[in-house]
């Protein structure tokens, strides 16, 4: 079995890193990419809310395009959420993270609510020539963990960033990918203080 590098890094910059066995690497990105995200969450009081919805992206061929659904455990209520992909719930169940394009087709963070509503593109920097992945929150909602590789006009861009949550403003650069690789975010840690990538 190979072995990889994997690294925590905190917000600030600072990394420190580990190997762990490739196998556990690409079970833990399957299930936390691939798989639906229910939505619920402990909050400091140790009180678990949930909204009782299931985010999911599916691809349809009719708009060559991934596209973001909620629908409630038992299979009723599917409502389209917009977006592309990279579903996430806030810590507290309230707003649905994902990724769409913006005008320029360039991938950007976007937030609803569990219902679809209130759809907001996070685009403050909309001549920005990079893609901005988004598929994690902070423990305390502020921030969204980024990957930005793929299709940037400038490769010296590629990296994981971090946004505000509130408007996509605020960005942040957390590490700078050697040229021909990617850094794929994991998630950050329980206090918010590290930040886990592969």
């Amino acid at each position: 079995m190979s072995r990889t590098q994997t690294f925590t890094v905190s917000p600030t910059g600072l990394m420190k890193c580990f190997s762990i066995r490739r196998l556990l690497v690409v079970a833990f990105a399957a299930l936390t990419f691939a798989g639906p995200v229910a939505a619920s969450s402990t909050q400091a009081s140790g009180a678990t809310t949930t909204n009782g919805k299931i985010a999911f992206g599916r691809d349809d061929p009719t708009v060559d395009a991934a596209l973001t659904f909620t629908i409630n455990p038992d299979g009723t209520s599917e409502t389209q959420a917009g977006g592309a992909g990279c579903e996430a719930w806030s810590p507290d169940s309230s707003k649905l993270l994902m990724c769409t394009d913006n005008p320029a087709g360039r991938a950007r963070p976007a937030t609803a609510n569990p219902d679809g509503s209130d759809f907001t593109l996070l685009d403050a920097y909309p001549n920005l020539q990079q893609n901005l992945g988004c598929a994690f929150w902070s423990p305390d909602a502020a921030r969204l963990l980024c990957d930005s590789g793929e299709g940037n006009a400038d490769q010296a861009d590629n990296g994981m960033y971090t946004v505000r949550s509130s408007d996509g403003g605020g960005l942040f650069r957390v590490t700078t990918t050697p040229a021909g690789s990617e850094d794929i975010p994991l998630g950050y840690s329980p206090n918010g203080s590290r930040i886990l990538f592969s």
